[in-house]
């Protein structure tokens, strides 16, 4: 397998990523900067890279502009992929850094598939939910549903060509495009192979943090949520956003039974460690 290297995104007057580029030199890995995208600076601005109403629906609020701008690109260094010869790349975030090898035999082996496959380098490990009894390469797990986390990843051409279907205008937060993550296959390595530099301010994650943490759904409000996606009337309601049943059993149902079961009957995958993963039998 023919690999791209390295993809680090950063803005330009603030790029982050020079100890990351030392570390990937480090083992022999060739890296390319892909700007990072402030969406006011793109033709047509906010208003013509994202469908808000869709965001709504699928995060359950609205994206913001540093938000938008991740997704975008993310889907720079998706179509850089399938524009080459290469069959897999790694893709940081410029405040990424490795904590041991990104790249090796276990990564490799489960990258070479026809299958579309992501393996996270690094996630939240409280909504990373892994099985015990699944076939494993090594420290490399697969995951039960997606996991959020992608400031630093592998990827192979096919999991490329599926994230970027359907992907403009942007309605969900970049880890992972609601409507076709269903068809990717989701992994994590454990111990994780790279960690976020926490002395290195992200805009991102405050503003996105602040938002979430506005307004607490109220229980009322969150029971009839529940009914509504139970029900399937949220589907019927929002048939065009979800675009097939498997994007609405997989984003809507699956990932909510994991996630709750995972928190009442799962485990951590090491005891001792609250970064590993949650895991169900």
């Amino acid at each position: 397998m023919t690999t791209y290297g390295a993809m680090v995104i950063g803005l330009e007057d603030s790029y982050r990523g020079e100890p990351l580029e030392a570390q990937l030199s480090g083992y022999g890995i060739t890296y390319t900067r892909i700007p990072g995208v402030i969406v006011d600076d793109q033709p047509g601005g906010m208003a013509d890279h994202v469908d808000q109403a869709a965001a709504r629906v699928l995060q359950r609020r609205e994206l913001t502009k540093g938000e938008v701008g991740c997704a975008l690109a993310h889907r720079s260094t998706w179509a850089a992929l399938l524009s080459s010869s290469a069959q897999f790349a790694l893709v940081f975030e410029d405040d990424a850094r490795l904590t041991r090898e990104p790249l090796d035999q276990n990564v490799k082996c489960v990258l070479d598939s026809e299958h579309p496959v992501v393996v996270l380098l690094d996630s939240y490990a409280d909504h990373t939910v892994v099985s015990r009894r699944a076939r494993h390469v090594g420290d490399v797990y697969r995951t039960l549903v997606p996991a959020p986390g992608a400031w630093a990843y592998a990827l192979n051409r096919a999991a490329a060509d599926v994230l970027l279907e359907r992907g403009e205008p942007i309605s969900s937060v970049t880890d992972w495009p609601a409507r076709v993550a269903h068809k990717v296959s989701f992994h994590v390595t454990y111990p994780p192979r790279a960690r976020v530099d926490m002395n290195v301010a992200s805009n991102l994650e405050a503003s996105r943090t602040e938002l979430e943490n506005e307004a607490p759904e109220a229980p009322v409000l969150k029971f009839a949520r529940l009914a509504l996606t139970l029900s399937h009337l949220r589907l019927l309601r929002n048939t065009r956003i979800y675009g097939s049943y498997a994007a609405y059993a997989s984003h809507e149902l699956r990932r909510l039974t994991v996630n709750k079961l995972s928190r009442s009957l799962g485990s951590r995958l090491q005891s001792h460690d609250h970064r590993s993963p949650l895991t169900l039998p």
